[in-house]
């Protein structure tokens, strides 16, 4: 007995204005364990099926008033679930294409013998089983990806209030710290003096995290807002910016080529070329000058895309899927301090973009990181 992988018995309904035929094909197919119902026109067979539920429709293709290829479209329109095959006479390839754009899985050739339709039944049965497979497989990925977008913001959230509820004390820390410095740092031993040092630049490092992952988190999973924006300007602006901290004058190259004009959120942008113009500045300290280089190139996949390339250490080829995670450091943070959380902001603006962000490098020659943003 034919059933389906429930155990329930597998379903037919058979269309033929030949009584003769339509018999014949039903009481073959009851005999093959399939629960077989005949219709001898469209229309008919349409009624029923507003009523009751198949598995398969096997209908002919010349019919008086709807054809086959008719009511093959209005069925599977009206139950997605329901596959469909065409019985024949006149085959073609004219015909077959026909059916399959209307819905039809497969057909089958008038006349024909019960060794000819049973695979062809077969085929269609388990293409039905395997298209009801794959949609409760997407309803199963749609709620866990619903599920892990619902985690991601409630874990935003979490950071965004801890290192909000964190600012408040780490600087009243801070400022009692630089206070007692001001008042009593010229009477206090070198050993008391070495210790409040210590706090004050761990105050200062405590301060900063808070502020980069406050920053990550108000990021969080929302669309952007775009505009047109010079991304010259904006890369110009961050330049001036990351000067006021970089080693002194005349301490860097610089080397940028003209940027273009994209739909982008300019201070999100800002937040981005200030990050990496700050890593290459960092990281490439020893040199004399210190040479950072901004390229840009038009790809007609990627879209404009952005290097910012330093002359300095370098990294690990083989760690550079850790750059971008929140809090991860490939260098010793005594000889380059900082939070580990820039370049985590970087991906996640870029993402928020539609854009990539990668990095390439070699130990001690240097790293060049790309981004880029989609066309519009």
């Amino acid at each position: 007995m034919d059933t389906d992988p429930a155990g329930a018995v597998t379903r037919l309904l058979i269309v033929d204005d030949e009584a003769p035929q339509l018999q014949a094909l039903v009481d073959v197919l009851s005999r093959e364990g399939y629960a077989t119902r005949g219709c001898a026109s469209a229309e008919e067979a349409l009624e029923l099926l507003g009523g009751e539920t198949y598995d398969l429709l096997l209908s002919d293709l010349q019919m008086p008033g709807m054809d086959g290829i008719e009511l093959i479209r209005r069925a599977v329109g009206a139950d997605p679930d329901l596959v469909a095959v065409l019985m024949t006479g006149h085959g073609s390839v004219a015909t077959a294409v026909e059916a399959m754009r209307t819905g039809a899985i497969d057909y089958v050739l008038k006349p024909f013998r019960l060794e000819a339709i049973r695979p062809v039944l077969a085929r269609a049965l388990e293409f039905r089983r395997l298209r009801q497979q794959n949609r409760l497989l997407q309803t199963s990925l749609m709620h866990r990806t619903g599920q892990l977008e619902a985690a991601n913001r409630e874990l935003d959230e979490f950071a965004g209030r801890v290192a909000h509820d964190l600012q408040a004390p780490l600087r009243h820390m801070l400022g009692f710290a630089e206070i007692l410095q001001e008042s009593c740092g010229a009477t206090l031993p070198a050993d008391d003096l070495g210790v409040l040092h210590r706090i004050i630049a761990a105050g200062h490092r405590g301060d900063e995290l808070c502020r980069d992952l406050l920053a990550f988190a108000r990021l969080g999973d929302k669309p952007v807002g775009r505009a047109p924006v010079a991304l010259g300007a904006v890369l110009e602006e961050a330049r001036r910016m990351v000067e006021q901290q970089a080693p002194g004058p005349g301490k860097v190259s610089w080397t940028f080529d003209a940027l273009p004009t994209a739909m982008v959120d300019a201070s999100l942008m800002q937040q981005v070329f200030v990050n990496l113009l700050s890593n290459a500045i960092k990281y490439g300290a020893g040199a004399d000058p210190i040479r950072v280089e901004v390229r840009y190139r038009l790809d007609p996949r990627l879209g404009h895309v952005i290097s910012v390339c330093d002359h300095g250490v370098g990294f690990d080829p083989a760690q550079a899927h850790r750059l971008f995670a929140p809090f991860e450091r490939l260098h010793d943070a005594r000889q380059f301090p900082g939070t580990g959380m820039g370049l985590a902001n970087v991906k996640r603006i870029i993402e928020r973009h539609g854009g990539t962000v990668r990095a390439e490098s070699r130990p001690g020659e240097g790293a060049t990181f790309y981004v880029s943003l989609p066309l519009q």
